[in-house]
Parts: C-alpha cells; sequence; structure tokens
C-alpha cells in the first residue's frame, strides 16, 4: 500500500453500485491518500482513515484537476481535499465527520494560490472544520455554488487577498454553523 500519484491520470471507478464499495484508504500518517497532478480526474470512490498533518484525503498539485462524486468519510489533517493546483473542479462530493485544523488555512476543502476553482453540488455535513476555504491570490475568478453545508464550524472563508468582484458565490444552503460566511 502507497500514497496514489495519478499526474496526468483519469481514475474512475467502473463498477454499479454506491462508492462505498470501493474505499481507498491510506498507507501511513505521512501523506494524502491520493495526489492529483496535471489533468488528473477521480471519480466513484470512498477517501476513509487518511490521518496526516496537512492532506488527509486528496492533495491537488497539478493544474485543471477533478474530484467529482466521491465520498470523504472521517478523515483528519489540517485539509480533506485541497492544494495549489490551478482551476481544479471538486463537485458532486458527499464529505462528513471530517476533522481539519481550525487554523488559517483548515477546512474540509481548502485552496491556496493563484487559483480559479470550482466548487459545485457537494454536499458538507458534519465536520469539525469550516467547510470551505479559500486562500488564494491572483485576479481569478472562484465559483462557489449549488452547495449545501450543513453544521460545520465555519460555512466558507475566504482569505483577505480575495477581491471581492473575484467571488461569485451563488444558491449555496449554509445552515447550522458558528459563522456563516
Amino acid at each position: 500500500i502507497e500514497t496514489l500519484d495519478a499526474s496526468e491520470k483519469i481514475i474512475h471507478r467502473i463498477a454499479d453500485g454506491p462508492a462505498n464499495r470501493v474505499i481507498l484508504q491510506p498507507a501511513d500518517r505521512l501523506s494524502a491518500i491520493l495526489r492529483l497532478g496535471h489533468f488528473s480526474d477521480v471519480s466513484g470512490f470512498t477517501f476513509t482513515g487518511g490521518d496526516t498533518l496537512i492532506f488527509s484525503a486528496i492533495q491537488i498539485m497539478g493544474n485543471f484537476s477533478e474530484v467529482k462524486n466521491n465520498v470523504f468519510l472521517a478523515n483528519t489533517g489540517t485539509v480533506t481535499v485541497g492544494g495549489e493546483g490551478l482551476s481544479p473542479t471538486i463537485t458532486g462530493n458527499t464529505f462528513s465527520q471530517n476533522t481539519c485544523d481550525k487554523g488559517l488555512i483548515g477546512g474540509t476543502i481548502a485552496l491556496f494560490g493563484n487559483t480559479a476553482p470550482t466548487v459545485s453540488n457537494n454536499l458538507i455535513h458534519n465536520n469539525t472544520c469550516t467547510a470551505i476555504t479559500m486562500q488564494t491570490t491572483g485576479n481569478a475568478t472562484h465559483s462557489i455554488t449549488n452547495n449545501t453545508l450543513v453544521n460545520n464550524e465555519q460555512g466558507i472563508d475566504f482569505g483577505p487577498t480575495l477581491e471581492p468582484e473575484n467571488k461569485v458565490v451563488r444558491n449555496n444552503i449554509v445552515i447550522g454553523h458558528d459563522v456563516g460566511l
């Protein structure tokens, strides 16, 4: 067992049934369960048991990666899914019972650097951390739409460097948090 490195690869589960039938767990506490490189795509898996200092489930290291239709359950680390990749798409996932760092960069989904992410149609509930954190720079537009965020420490946290005109935040359900936005 080792950390999967998916640079320039597409990883789809080709099987009938729900994502909980294919479970990915970490090899050790030193790295994420999966590292996504340039033009990588992962869908249809359950990520559970990740327990690292930084990225517990997926570390996005490359540009234009997609994380879609996965389940993230009971992972522990600063970030469940995130990184510094350019323009990632994170859509259609379920995040539940994850534990994250409550510092500036912690979050169930946390993205950093000069990036233009699309975060949409995710269910993020009952995590002891911020649901979505954007600590980014540059003039890229962020699209955070149609997510359901329920009973997390905080709903959506934008870093101090993101200009208001670069945010597209609409049609999200945000309830049961200490802080919404």
